[in-house]
């Protein structure tokens, strides 16, 4: 038995729409910056990847990081055909006999692709899985459609590995005498294919250990055909939940038993096909992030130390140092930039500075997925709206023109960071300081200041209102400001 496992961590992709707006909403010149970004971080999610079934299993499968490659084969003998064909038949292979299996997980589904010499259910190996050869028909045997009757394809699964499997996917060998209803009439592969529960005991009787459905599957891809001669299908993880979970052996993969047999109680002289050949199961070993002390089927953990699987035990997870400087505190790998140029923001002629402390420089993202970290780098100080150096009060040429100034962004002083968190186009969420009294009425906070009112509130999405006044309702005062 020859096992083939190729495997490479992914990273993940977060994916997230943030418009930030700053500015006093009473002044002309609001500072407006949009940005869509794309958060790179450096973490191991194994296998993320799924696979689209042709009906050629080895195409499908080939190539695709993190599968597993099952082939079937005795010890010691080469990769061929190993099933026994009459004495004089003319037909090199049977479409029972299974050449190699292909398996890949995403934690939520199990992708399974079973490749055959042949046509997948061709018994007599003609080139037409529909109808029996003469030759065949001479002996007395049938080559049924879609695996019908007493056909077969089991595929058996022991999840907790102590010996006895737990359920299987596949076509059941006609009505199995003393197993409940199936709920399938037609026994072939179209009807009756689906997760069922395992009778136990060990895999001797070909298409008998069908005992009660747990999800007819849509996602079979048949019937088998010159076109496309495999099996493919995928199997939820959560269908089979309330029969077992799976435990990972170790922070980086998880193990499960399994065994394969395809074959006909019809077809005269034709045998049957097991994987593997020299043992009742084999054990399937795939990489996955799960954490060590959880199970596959329960609440995973994602790894932030960059390694599949793990439960941060042994790692320090990143982190911003607020100091009020974000030039400095956000520098390594993983931060996100979003350059707004040169000052860009009018001063009006009577106002001797040339910067506003509306004009943003630099916008810094950075998340290990717990939290967004934000830091907003200004050409002069944040919320001094004249520019004078002292954002507590308005510079005398300020007052002149009839403007105010007002310490820690009181009043109509805002700061707006709107988030579309699903990409839908609409803002769902946003974060900053209220501008005064929004319209819909008190959010919590009576001296719209900075200190006092911010925190992260619902999206006012109607009209055109200014951006500081589109804070509807709160979800959560910041305390990490």
């Amino acid at each position: 038995m020859m096992n083939r496992k190729i495997s490479q961590q992914d990273n993940c992709i977060f994916s997230l729409y943030i418009s930030l707006i700053n500015g006093a909403i009473k002044k002309a010149s609001i500072v407006t910056l949009w940005i869509a970004f794309l958060l790179l971080i450096g973490i191991g999610t194994g296998v993320t990847q799924t696979i689209s079934f042709t009906g050629d299993a080895e195409a499908d499968f080939s190539g695709v990081e993190g599968v597993f490659a099952l082939d079937d084969t005795l010890p010691g003998f080469p990769l061929g055909p190993d099933v026994g064909q009459p004495p004089g038949f003319p037909f090199a292979a049977s479409g029972w006999d299974i050449k190699s299996v292909y398996f890949l997980t995403d934690l939520q589904q199990l992708y399974v692709g079973v490749d055959y010499f042949g046509i997948a259910g061709d018994a007599d190996g003609d080139g037409n899985p529909s109808s029996s050869s003469p030759e065949l028909t001479a002996r007395g045997g049938q080559d049924l459609p879609d695996m019908s009757n007493s056909e077969t394809f089991s595929f058996e699964i022991d999840l907790d590995q102590d010996g006895t499997f737990d359920i299987i996917a596949g076509v059941p060998g006609g009505h199995p005498s003393g197993f409940p209803q199936l709920g399938c009439t037609m026994f072939d592969i179209g009807d009756c294919f689906g997760l069922y529960t395992h009778t136990g005991g060990p895999s001797t009787e070909f298409g008998r250990h069908f005992a009660s459905l747990i999800d007819s599957t849509n996602t079979l891809f048949a019937s088998p055909s010159a076109a496309a001669p495999d099996i493919e299908f995928s199997i939820d993880w959560g269908q089979i939940s309330e029969v077992n979970t799976l435990e990972p052996n170790t922070c980086e993969s998880f193990s499960f038993d399994v065994a394969l047999r395809s074959g006909s109680f019809q077809d005269d002289g034709i045998g049957e096909d097991t994987v593997p050949n020299a043992a009742n199961s084999t054990t399937i070993a795939l990489e996955v992030c799960a954490d060590c002390e959880g199970t596959i089927l329960g609440t995973q953990t994602i790894d932030l130390c960059g390694e599949c699987g793990g439960d941060n035990s042994s790692c320090g997870i990143k982190t911003i140092s607020f100091t009020g400087n974000p030039e400095s505190d956000f520098s390594g790998e993983g931060i996100f930039i979003v350059d707004d140029g040169v000052p860009d923001v009018g001063v009006p002629s009577q106002i001797p500075g040339s910067v506003s402390g509306w004009d943003i420089e630099k916008v810094y993202f950075f998340t290990n997925i717990r939290e967004l970290y934000i830091g907003v780098d200004y050409f002069g100080i944040a919320g001094d709206a004249d520019g004078d150096g002292f954002p507590s009060d308005a510079s005398i040429e300020l007052e002149s023109i009839g403007g105010q100034d007002l310490p820690d962004m009181a009043g109509t002083e805002t700061l707006a960071i709107q988030m579309d968190l699903n990409q839908d186009g609409i803002f769902d969420v946003i974060a900053g300081v209220p501008g005064g009294d929004p319209i819909g009425g008190s959010l919590g906070c009576p001296n719209f200041d900075l200190n006092d009112c911010f925190g992260v509130y619902n999206y006012l999405d109607t009209g055109s209102v200014s951006a500081g006044f589109r804070f509807l309702s709160l979800t959560d005062f910041d305390s990490n400001l």
